[in-house]
């Protein structure tokens, strides 16, 4: 049986072949390897390819997503898949992938790379979504988040908490930082209008709240139902 030989041991056939142009898959076939171990190898000893590219060539035809740009575009940009878009253009979804980014087409609500993630890790946000429910959740403080990506006060996930939509409505204006929105009846997912009350400051919110309890309690009545916020948020 032939014995395979080490790429170490054809380290400078792989770099004469980089200096060339030559492609991994044509390293690999010449050292009987794979075009994956190739790379690992270039990578690991920081061996690079002939930016040259002497020994490329230009394709002879358009491709299919050349071929059948406006197609592409207008699938693209009405939040078509890439499977829905390579499938009426006749290739796979990596070349219409590759193809959009080239081109610098995005579809609607594109999502770049998670940090950490992998590059596929790509999908699309609100009504474009399969899990789309409307738009409206419960977080676990249990206020009602409405999806709003565009808002300035949006998380992260681009939600923002109701009762500060519905009072910016009621005053006209977007609130303040520093203001609070308070629930009159201490239900968190009760947002009509009647239940709100707008506080300048968080103190002086909690000066509010805090005689209530109070109150309550010299009276002899239950604790109030609020729940003591985890996230450190203001309401």
């Amino acid at each position: 049986m032939k014995k395979r030989v080490s790429l170490l041991q054809q380290d400078e056939t792989i770099r004469d072949m980089a200096s060339q142009g030559c492609t991994r898959v044509e390293m690999a076939a010449a050292t009987g390897s794979t075009p994956q171990s190739i790379g690992t190898y270039l990578k690991k000893n920081g061996i690079p390819l002939n930016p040259d590219r002497s020994r490329w060539r230009p394709r002879s035809s358009p491709s299919a997503c050349e071929r059948h740009h406006e197609t592409v575009k207008a699938m693209a940009e009405a939040g078509a898949t890439l499977d829905a878009i390579g499938t009426a253009v006749g290739t796979t979804k990596n070349r219409v992938r590759e193809y959009l980014t080239r081109h610098r087409i995005q579809r609607p609500a594109w999502r770049e790379p998670i940090p950490g993630r992998s590059p596929m890790a790509r999908r699309t946000e609100g009504a474009l979504n399969s899990a789309w429910r409307g738009g409206r959740s419960l977080d676990k403080d249990g206020y009602v988040l409405l999806w709003m990506p565009e808002h300035p006060e949006a998380n992260r996930h681009g939600q923002v908490r109701e009762h500060r939509i519905v009072m910016e409505k009621m005053i006209g204006r977007p609130l303040l930082p520093e203001e609070v929105v308070d629930h009159r009846n201490d239900i968190r997912d009760d947002n009509r209008p009647e239940n709100l009350r707008l506080f300048a400051t968080n103190g002086e919110h909690l000066s509010v709240t805090l005689t209530g309890r109070k109150s309550r309690e010299s009276r002899g009545l239950p604790p109030s139902t609020r729940k003591k916020s985890g996230t450190g948020g203001r309401p």
